[in-house]
């Protein structure tokens, strides 16, 4: 059985070769649409625990004075 534990290091692995999935799939004996479903819920994982995922965006402001900026 496939599981996130067993499958996410395989994608991440595949991630890091460069490889097509397709050529991937091939030289590891996996079928290409099962690498391709375990590399959609991967990124999909990654989007959900992302620090940017917060709802609050960084705001950098700079102004040619030397006055202070508050932002509340």
């Amino acid at each position: 059985m496939r599981t996130a534990e067993k499958m996410f290091p395989i994608v991440e692995d595949w991630l890091a070769s460069g490889q097509l999935q397709k050529d991937y799939s091939h030289e590891h004996g996996i079928p290409k649409h099962i690498l391709s479903y375990w590399v959609c819920r991967y990124r999909r994982s990654q989007e959900v625990t992302d620090e940017n995922a917060t709802g609050f965006t960084e705001l950098i402001i700079v102004f040619p004075s030397s006055k202070n900026l508050e932002l509340l």
